[in-house]
């Protein structure tokens, strides 16, 4: 007499029957996710519903293993059903997050004032990404009132401590305005400077990786620029370091702990001694005679934002609400912010460029009738490049095609 499948398994010993009853459940429950999120995309009529939950195979862990896994891939799949984008809840190890990507939500939200502070997403970088110690962090939690002047309503925290109020002017006042066009000019010097050190010939050359031989240059320049020479003439090594950091980032983000990957976190940790090494040589050298004639940038602190911070922030070493450990890792953050995408979307602009002879000459031509066949770098407001569409245009289409930007707001 033959048996079944089943009948076999159910005939077996416990270490098979158990196992094979737990998968059955979990396909079961798998296919009921999949067809409650399938009849939820397709009730239209109630307008204010809780976006649904993506399907997961196993509980607690919810879609922990897939957003690892695979994040861009996961989170493209989760905000898009029929080729439209959408809204949808998932959950990692019992958090319920919602993700979208719809520029409509996005910029509700962004118009929103109570979920306009980014403090969700510097707490989860300083915390995860760039080792603030629990104690900054707390300082940073504790901060409810929010990145305007009055702060929200129902909030307690001192004026002194308004982190999110002090970095929001801060950024604010440096990134625009007639602050921006000190530091681009000074940006645009410096890499000339960076540029000549790389002593490059009349001649082609063949280099293995573009990013190596250019970009580095380039990322010198912006951090030069923000943070000043003698961070980098005190750390010759550490655009290198900042860098290697950046590749493990991804893997940071997952949480993967420092005894899996031990690197990311010793560089981390070196990163941080150099940056409060940094710290101290700056206070000891910088003097108000130090400031450039721009009034913006000097060579110890490098910008008025900095020189801002550490005031506000650090009380110059005098042991501020929050400390130098702490602040190591915001301005390691900084560092990353400043560099990160918008070097890689540099670097590929360049690579793009380059690869294609035709849209080389286009642009070529495009530069030498604004600016002269003969024209000078240095000598071009920033702005003005701006106005060239098809440079802009290479530049929007690389950023489009590369970048990705996460964001993270308060539930």
């Amino acid at each position: 007499m033959q048996t079944s499948i089943f009948e076999s398994v159910l005939d077996g010993p416990p270490f098979v029957i158990y196992p094979a009853f737990i998968i059955v459940l979990l396909g079961i429950r798998y296919a009921w996710a999949i067809y409650n999120y399938r009849q939820m995309r397709k009730d239209n009529t109630r307008k204010r519903q809780i976006p649904p939950s993506y399907p997961a195979l196993f509980p607690y862990l919810g879609n922990t293993l897939a957003f690892a896994w695979n994040t861009g891939s996961f989170l493209a799949n989760a905000t898009s059903y029929k080729g439209s984008l959408t809204a949808t809840r998932i959950s990692l190890l019992g958090f319920k997050l919602y993700v979208f990507q719809d520029r409509e939500t996005i910029c509700k939200i962004m118009r929103h004032p109570y979920l306009s502070s980014p403090m969700s997403l510097y707490v989860f970088g300083e915390r995860f990404l760039f080792g603030m110690p629990q104690r900054g962090i707390s300082e940073y939690i504790a901060d409810d009132s929010g990145p305007s002047v009055k702060p929200f309503p129902g909030s307690n925290v001192p004026c002194e401590k308004r982190v999110d109020y002090m970095l929001h002017k801060a950024f604010n006042q440096a990134w625009t305005g007639h602050s921006l066009t000190l530091a681009s000019r000074r940006f645009v010097d410096t890499l000339v400077s960076h540029i000549d050190d790389l002593n490059i010939s009349g001649e082609y050359i063949y280099v293995n990786d573009l990013f190596k031989f250019f970009g580095r240059a380039v990322s010198a320049s912006v951090t030069q620029t923000i943070f000043g020479a003698s961070l980098l003439q005190l750390n010759p090594d550490i655009i290198d370091n900042a860098w290697t950091l950046d590749e493990a980032l991804p893997w940071m983000f997952r949480q993967v702990p420092s005894f899996i990957m031990p690197r990311p976190y010793k560089v981390r940790k070196i990163l941080s001694n150099q940056i409060r090494m940094w710290y101290s040589y700056a206070r000891q050298w910088f003097t108000e005679s130090s400031i450039f004639p721009d009034g913006d940038g000097d060579p110890f602190w490098g910008s008025k934002i900095i020189r801002h911070l550490q005031q506000e922030l650090l009380k110059n070493g005098d042991r501020g609400f929050i400390d130098d450990e702490c602040f190591a890792a915001h301005d390691m953050g900084l560092i990353w912010g400043s560099n990160s995408n918008v070097i890689s979307a540099t670097m590929l602009v360049a690579f793009h460029i380059f690869q294609d002879p035709t849209l080389l000459r286009r642009v070529r031509s495009e530069l030498e009738d604004n600016f002269g066949q003969s024209f000078s770098i240095q000598n071009i407001n920033h702005k003005d490049l701006w106005k060239l569409p098809l440079l802009s245009s290479v530049y929007a289409e690389v950023l489009r095609l590369y970048v990705d930007v996460l964001l993270i707001f308060p539930g």
